[in-house]
């Protein structure tokens, strides 16, 4: 059924910087507040756009007009009916089905934008991440609105014959099924107010953004809610963000993913779920144990902050650590887990770092020395990785893929004259046994911001100490200090990595030597800014919350069972690609650079989770050592599926 387009109120126009010509529909039926088309007025005001067009590409809204210093707030809800045979209506931000990769969701452009730039980008990409116009590049009669929609077929698109769409994302019990609508807060001249969700499982920051534009220390919206600042939320609240397919008729035994009445940060294109081998173990995970669907579902990058506590290198090879943040409350933990799981792929990373920090710790994990690794890595920590849930057990908290760490050994140096940082920086990784993808950091160059040490006025690098190699292509660091008072203070360390298509990486350590400053407050403790406001997780409160992985453990379990000579050789299998990428040392940064304002942010690819691909290296690694543990089993490895081992 084709749309009948109303005419009325419609001229050409060009979109700026193009020979693309867009219509300029005037706002629908909601009455604006007159100030959103008045870029002189004040204040802080909503833009509602009910029923926005989704008949083409793109739109230009001349009726809501920023200017240069605007920060804008987008919000947006609802469904659109995409026509076609069944149920057509699909939520306009975060839609589920097919062809969802690259159809049916709402977009925006705010010309001239920070961070999300000018270009026409997905409006689920800028949810919960505040703008500013610059007016850089741009007219002021080019600073309007622009809606748009992608579809590869617009003739049918609109509002009518509602349904409840397919996987009942539109049903209207679930809130807003109806007409999609989109909120623009635009705040002119005064301080903007928070940001704010009617979804539980939102992930806001009430602070400014980290160098690199990412979230930095956020929190569920569920937690800024009255009667919930402190707590920590139930998954169970919406649903273990899971459904229960149909088999025949028959509800099925395996759980799949289901979660747009929980966020409008993510869709079905973030989730991870296992293959092969893997999903055949993590499915059986799934059935008896677990509340949720197995996989993983990814909102994006996160920059967090506070105390690293070394835990252990699972079965397949995963690092990994606990983390409590600086922030009180327990943000973005749940299911009464205090704190998040933090991991990352040794095969992709410690196995082949060779600075003389990761190699001293790669070698007591190796040799299972679990104290010494915990000297040579626990502390205050700085971490970039993609946040998400783990629904292989319960759906768990987590940073998975770790990115960028820079970690602050508290064991150690740990003194304004020795002051190390252990750091490791990349931008692609992979989410663990219970997956199947690569994930991306969504650029070339990264950016820590370390604390400002108290009653210190000056910093520098000792160049003889620090040392860092990387992959070829990158290089660094490059070293920016900005002293108090600023509300930035702090040390700007910076890396470029290149592609993340050759999975770049940089490791090493970097050492600072503080000076204080020249009257400095009597007992002012040497320290870093950041100060815990609840006990670091340890690695006993991890496993008894359950935070151990089910599968790997299984596997573990099957290990053990077999003679231990039978066991290298499992634990050999996973070496498939042991030669490693080529690494070289990275030369001496340059003199540190003062600085008096904050660093220029990294652009961002894009500000959501990016999916590289199937995670090829990764599943031939857990292939190898299932072929491996079934061999030495005969064929019958305790506690997990016997049809593991058929047909190999």
């Amino acid at each position: 059924m084709a749309r009948n387009l109303d005419l009325r109120g419609i001229a050409a126009a060009l979109i700026p910087g193009s020979s693309l010509m867009v219509l300029l529909w005037a706002a629908p039926a909601h009455a604006l507040d007159p100030r959103c088309g008045n870029r002189f007025a004040t204040g802080s005001f909503v833009c509602v756009i009910d029923k926005p067009v989704v008949s083409q590409h793109e739109t230009a809204y001349p009726t809501v007009q920023f200017a240069p210093g605007d920060v804008v707030d987008v919000q947006a809800d609802g469904c659109v009916q995409t026509g076609g045979a069944g149920n057509t209506w699909k939520r306009y931000v975060n839609p589920t089905g097919s062809g969802i990769d690259h159809l049916y969701h709402g977009l925006v452009r705010i010309p001239s934008a920070e961070p999300a730039g000018s270009g026409l980008v997905r409006i689920e990409t800028v949810i919960g991440r505040r703008q500013t116009v610059t007016g850089t590049g741009a007219d002021q009669s080019q600073l309007v609105m622009h809606l748009g929609y992608e579809d590869d077929e617009y003739a049918d698109n609109g509002y009518y014959s509602h349904d409840d769409g397919n996987d009942d994302q539109c049903k209207n019990d679930h809130g807003h099924g109806g007409p999609a609508q989109v909120r623009i807060t635009i705040t002119r001249g005064v301080t903007a107010p928070g940001t704010d969700s009617r979804f539980d499982f939102d992930v806001l920051s009430s602070h400014a953004s980290d160098p690199n534009q990412l979230l930095y220390n956020p929190h569920w919206a569920w937690q800024q809610h009255a009667g919930h600042q402190g707590q920590i939320p139930s998954t169970s609240s919406c649903h273990n963000f899971s459904k229960s397919d149909t088999l025949g008729g028959l509800p099925s035994p395996v759980l799949a993913p289901n979660f747009p009445d929980c966020t409008d940060q993510a869709d079905a294109s973030s989730v991870d779920l296992p293959d092969g081998l893997n999903a055949q173990i993590c499915r059986v995970g799934g059935i008896f144990k677990s509340d949720s669907f197995a996989g993983h579902v990814n909102w994006f990058p996160v920059t967090l902050e506070g105390h690293a506590g070394w835990g252990d290198e699972s079965v397949d090879d995963d690092n990994t650590f606990t983390f409590t943040s600086d922030e009180a409350g327990n943000p973005l933990s749940v299911n009464g887990r205090a704190g998040l799981h933090i991991e990352f792929d040794s095969d992709e990373t410690t196995k082949h770092f060779g600075s003389n920090e990761w190699t001293a710790f790669h070698g007591a994990v190796d040799s299972d020395n679990h104290d010494l690794a915990k000297k040579l890595f626990d502390g205050h920590t700085v971490l970039t990785g993609m946040f998400g849930l783990d629904g292989e057990h319960n759906l768990k908290s987590e940073l998975h893929p770790l990115f960028a760490m820079a970690t602050r050994r508290e064991n150690l140096e740990n003194s304004p004259g020795d002051d190390t940082w252990l750091i490791f920086v990349r931008n692609r990784g992979d989410e663990g046994f219970c997956s199947s993808q690569l994930w991306d950091l969504g650029f070339e160059d990264y950016t820590f911001r370390l604390p400002w040490l108290a009653g210190m006025g000056s910093v520098d690098v000792d160049w003889n100490r620090t040392q860092f190699e990387g992959t070829d292509g990158t290089s660094g660091p490059n070293v920016a200090v900005l002293p108090p008072p600023s509300a930035d203070a702090g040390v700007y360390v910076t890396y470029h990595l290149g592609p993340s298509l050759t999975s770049p990486f940089i490791d090493g350590a970097l050492h600072l030597v503080w000076t204080p400053a020249a009257v400095a407050s009597a007992g002012v403790a040497t320290r870093v800014t950041g100060k815990l406001t609840a006990h670091p997780i340890t690695l006993a409160e991890d496993t008894k919350a359950g935070e151990v992985d089910e599968v790997e453990t299984r596997i573990r379990a099957a290990e053990i069972r077999i003679a231990p000579a039978q066991r290298q050789s499992v634990q050999l299998a996973r070496a498939v690609d042991a030669t490693g990428p080529a690494v070289h040392r990275l030369p001496r940064g340059t003199p540190v650079q003062k600085i008096a304002v904050r660093p220029s942010a990294v652009k961002l690819a894009r500000a959501h989770a990016i999916s590289a691909g199937t995670a090829t290296a990764k599943l031939e690694r857990d292939a190898a050592q299932i072929h491996a543990l079934c061999a030495a089993s005969n064929n019958a490895p305790v506690g997990l599926p016997a049809s593991l081992c058929v047909a190999r």
